[in-house]
């Protein structure tokens, strides 16, 4: 693993135990309502790599993610979706929109793409 990776899921991981979230499970976890929290990878068009702390499904209303993102941990809000799921950040001015197995990463304030074509790994 290089050492961005290692530290994009370093940082990822430490903002799941901060959440106090339990144990991590698969990327299908996101399809059983009774899962526990989990960690996703991304891999964006221009090779970016992303990894996102997702709450349990069941607690996704009341629960943040945490977004891996320019070397930081990034607590992102559930938004009104455009379709699919949606978590903001008003502080970083960040969006994360996924669709399926898909996601994008915008800017919250004039929705400029910062990386598209995400798919989870």
């Amino acid at each position: 693993m290089t050492t961005s990776r290692t530290t994009v899921l370093r940082l990822v991981l430490h903002g799941a135990v901060a959440l106090g979230v339990g144990g991590l499970a698969g990327a299908r976890a996101a399809d059983n309502p009774h899962a526990d929290a989990f960690v996703s990878e991304y891999r964006c068009d221009g090779e970016r790599a992303l990894a996102v702390s997702y709450p349990a499904p069941r607690a996704r209303e009341r629960v943040p993610v945490q977004l891996a993102w320019n070397g930081e941990s990034v607590t992102m809000a559930r938004a009104a979706p455009a379709g699919g799921l949606r978590w903001t950040s008003r502080s970083a001015d960040l969006a994360w929109t996924t669709q399926g197995r898909s996601a994008t990463l915008s800017r919250a304030s004039d929705g400029s793409v910062l990386a598209s074509g995400c798919r989870e790994q």
